[in-house]
């Protein structure tokens, strides 16, 4: 699992985050997953797997949201 919560937008040549930045075979990592509040300037995050980890996760794990401020 590599977690792009921080890096995103920051570190990397393309700013592509951490798995650019140690030219990470993305192939294998079971799962990514990041934030869209920091560098990219809107709100949510994302995961990003194969078809197994996501089936399980979006059975197992409770969505959230938030109200309007």
């Amino acid at each position: 699992m590599i977690d792009e919560a921080h890096s995103i937008g920051v570190i990397g040549a393309a700013g592509r985050g951490i798995g650019q930045y140690f030219d990470v075979d993305r192939q294998d990592v079971e799962l990514w997953s990041g934030t869209l509040s920091k560098a990219l300037a809107s709100c949510g995050g994302y995961v990003a797997a194969g078809r197994t980890v996501v089936d399980y996760l979006r059975y197992t794990v409770p969505a959230s949201s938030s109200a309007p401020a």
